[in-house]
């Protein structure tokens, strides 16, 4: 299985039913995009811990605003195992509305669409997150 579309869906699915905090497995990548939508604001706190079997696992802290509005209302994976999606700097997709992010793999490591475009970075679109 995508271990990155399992983490965005197990994401989406805590938002939906209302969880204040979710456990997944860890690996390097999860770590990564877990902070750096936590430095987007879609998370309170992220933190990786061991577990009793020595297993490493991040802990979320989903993020809620005023009357329990989640920060985030869906992510869709764009780039997928059976079709990857390169795009060049000036091709980066805007979120619909330009309400959230699109997370970019680039040569410098995951980033958002945005500071891709500044630093003229093209990559893989992984996913896009909806606000």
């Amino acid at each position: 299985m995508d271990s990155a579309a399992d983490f965005l869906s197990q994401i989406n699915n805590a938002y939906r039913v209302g969880k204040k905090e979710m456990v997944t497995s860890w690996s390097n990548f999860r770590e990564i995009l877990a902070n750096l939508m936590k430095s987007k604001g879609y998370f309170e706190e992220v933190s990786v811990v061991k577990g009793d079997n020595e297993r490493k696992r991040i802990e979320l802290i989903l993020k809620y605003g005023p009357g329990g509005r989640p920060s985030l209302t869906k992510i869709k994976r764009v780039s997928k195992p059976g079709r990857r999606f390169y795009v060049s700097a000036d091709e980066i997709p805007w979120p619909p509305g330009g309400l959230g992010d699109t997370i970019v793999s680039t040569p410098l490591g995951l980033m958002v669409g945005k500071e891709a475009r500044k630093k003229n970075l093209g990559g893989e679109v992984i996913c896009q997150i909806f606000s």
